[in-house]
């Protein structure tokens, strides 16, 4: 039992204030951390002896009034609890001897109390000091909470809390690290989900991390700052599988386009590279009666090859007669189509000129025709002998 003396001045400890400092965990069972919840109280016993004659007070029941401070002296006060007149709860002292349950009336979970407002006491600290007014009287020398309290910290595992009473919840306290040497493993025959509240980061080491076997939840994963996103092992192929019914999107929101393959500009939406043999780069497989190729904009189909190998041009070869032609840039354009029957194509004049639809060279024709009777034979061109 340790012992300290109280300087107070009407009453002073001959063998000094005995204190213990005592959390019962269901009657101290090796088996505590199996109780539905925890008694978050401090037991603490002192004796008062009277300074001139070195007896024990008057029995009876006398204020005390009780603070927790993280300095041995000065420094502000982390949490108070009184036990007075006021209050109707004064301690009763029996041959010198007083017994309190600290945390009985104020808990150490902080808060608004008897008119103060406490903080949270952090058992997971070593600097825990407490204070005691004796019938307004403060003993000078504050006592060092040691051990026995830091029992509180069974349940927090050095500082990681169980939140609920069902001991099924582990929670890190703010700005506390959990470290783990070599392997981290999360056994058991269920489900195991962890859950992190809020923004929370992840941060990998210089080294690789690996994941297996996991399923991400409905936030997905983002990716920030990586000059590469997601990556292999040497000669592992990366496949994006969907599975049942789902499909494959890539989100409307995105304005830099897909890269396949090493990306060399961001001016294409879509850039397929093919750096293997003399392949093509691009290879479409319709297995179904659907078209292979479908070009739309702003919701309407422009273009369209077909399963045949048919291609349609829709909003732009229109009518019949239409024809394509390359411009000196190479483009593939069309030429006007035309309803004029009869009509041909008529070339441009120069390099650069334009193919339009125009009457065919010759101009018109009278054909010949003959008649032939008995008399005589004559060649007639529409009125004009010969």
């Amino acid at each position: 039992m340790q012992r300290t003396k109280f300087n107070f001045t009407s009453f002073i400890k001959t063998s000094a204030i005995s204190f213990l400092i005592v959390v019962f965990f269901l009657g101290f069972s090796s088996k505590s951390f199996a109780a539905v919840g925890i008694y978050e109280i401090v037991n603490f016993q002192g004796k008062v002896v009277n300074k001139t004659a070195g007896t024990n007070v008057t029995n009876g029941n006398y204020d005390f009034t009780f603070k927790i401070f993280s300095v041995a002296s000065a420094g502000t006060v982390i949490w108070t609890e009184n036990f007075n007149t006021a209050n109707g709860n004064q301690l009763t002292v029996t041959d010198g001897i007083f017994r309190v349950a600290l945390g009985s009336v104020c808990t150490f979970g902080g808060g608004s109390c008897q008119g103060n407002t406490n903080s949270a006491v952090d058992f997971n600290s070593d600097s825990l000091y407490l204070d005691i007014t004796f019938n307004g009287e403060t003993f000078g020398t504050r006592v060092r909470l040691t051990a026995v309290p830091y029992a509180f910290n069974a349940k927090q595992v050095n500082g990681l809390t169980v939140t609920n009473n069902g001991g099924n919840t582990l929670s890190i306290a703010a700005n506390k690290t959990l470290t783990a040497s070599n392997t981290l493993t999360f056994a058991g025959t269920d489900s195991t989900t962890i859950t992190f509240q809020g923004t929370d980061t992840y941060v990998g080491r210089t080294t690789s991390d690996t994941l297996t076997n996991k399923t991400i939840g409905s936030t997905g994963l983002t990716f920030n700052g990586a000059a590469t996103d997601v990556t292999t092992v040497s000669n592992e192929d990366l496949t994006l599988a969907v599975n049942g019914s789902g499909n494959f999107v890539v989100s409307s929101d995105f304005d830099s386009g897909i890269t396949l393959g090493t990306a060399i500009s961001n001016e294409f939406p879509l850039l397929v590279r093919n750096g293997i043999a003399n392949n093509a780069a691009l290879v479409v497989d319709n297995l179904n009666d659907g078209d292979i190729f479908t070009a739309s904009s702003a919701g309407l189909t422009k273009f369209t090859i077909s399963n045949t190998g048919a291609i349609t041009s829709a909003g732009y070869l229109t009518d019949a007669n239409a024809v394509l032609y390359t411009t000196t840039n190479g483009v593939v354009t069309r030429v006007v189509e035309t309803e004029t029957g009869s009509q041909c194509l008529l070339s441009g004049a120069g390099a650069s000129g334009v193919p339009i639809w125009g009457s065919c060279g010759g101009g018109s024709q009278t054909p010949w025709t003959s008649d032939i009777d008995a008399d005589n034979f004559s060649l007639l061109d529409f009125g004009t002998n010969i």
